[in-house]
């Protein structure tokens, strides 16, 4: 199924079901990062998650990220050695929050589509110059026994967004209890609720809200690298290497390069 193609055959039982698992297979390219995000972390690092805990104090996150709609990009570095930075993924921010960018959660599964084509519309095909003032630096290395390592803004992971995705309704009208909060975390860190294979092969390395990167105990774990601009970060980029980089290592002498 190819990004822009008419999302009907996953909503056309959904609106009376499932809403999570077809946003998770519709998988939207673009994310919303909000002006204030709880806790101030912008972006949660994170493995599977069932608490909050889990977002917040076992596991470190990104904080002053610019707020407004940021791009979810991934994709194959041509002629890369297989493990050696082999797959590049970036998220950068593309546009401010305002009437035409804002997300509401509970709109229907269609209007949630339409927003993200909407987007894709305006910038999937611009050249955006946004290399002048940027300063990328590394931002260290991230592991989790779990197998898999999520970069997820965190507005889709409050109990009020959770309420907003699954019930389709704003989150005032019913209390979300405790077990299905679990549920929509494990859900959407795990990223494992595709409704076929390619369903699983599209969404490959996109999370509802951001990104993931497989890991596991014999290589080393994704290495981060932030950009920054005014005083804000304004780009995430994930690679993946071997070994472990040392915490100190220059952004410049990084393998696969990772430039957008």
């Amino acid at each position: 199924m190819s990004d822009s193609e008419d999302f009907s055959e996953i909503s056309s039982t959904s609106e009376e079901g499932d809403r999570l698992r077809s946003l998770l297979s519709l998988c939207p390219r673009y994310v919303v990062v909000p002006p204030n995000p709880p806790d101030g972390i912008a972006f949660a690092l994170t493995g599977n998650a069932q608490i909050w805990d889990h977002l917040t104090d076992l596991h470190s996150g990104i904080s002053n990220c610019k707020p407004g709609i940021w791009k979810a990009e991934v994709k194959l570095v041509e002629g890369a050695e297989f493990g050696n930075c082999d797959t590049e993924a970036c998220l950068r921010w593309v546009a401010d929050l305002d009437e035409e960018t804002e997300l509401d959660f509970s709109i229907s599964l269609d209007e949630w589509q339409g927003w993200d084509q909407m987007l894709k519309d305006r910038f999937d095909d611009s050249v955006v110059e946004w290399d002048e003032g940027i300063a990328w630096k590394h931002a260290g290395t991230y592991y989790d026994d779990g197998g898999l390592f999520n970069v997820i803004s965190m507005a889709y992971l409050t109990r009020e967004a959770a309420h907003m995705v699954i019930e389709g309704r704003d989150h005032e009208e019913l209390e979300m209890d405790d077990d299905e909060y679990s549920g929509y975390l494990e859900h959407v860190t795990l990223n494992d609720s595709p409704i076929d294979e390619e369903d699983s092969l599209r969404n490959a390395g996109f999370t509802f809200g951001g990104l993931h990167f497989g890991q596991d105990s014999i290589g080393g774990p994704p290495g981060l690298a932030v950009a920054e601009k005014d005083g804000q970060v304004v780009a995430i980029k994930l690679f993946m290497d071997h070994d472990e980089l040392d915490e100190g290592t220059p952004f410049d002498s990084q393998p696969g390069k990772v430039v957008f």
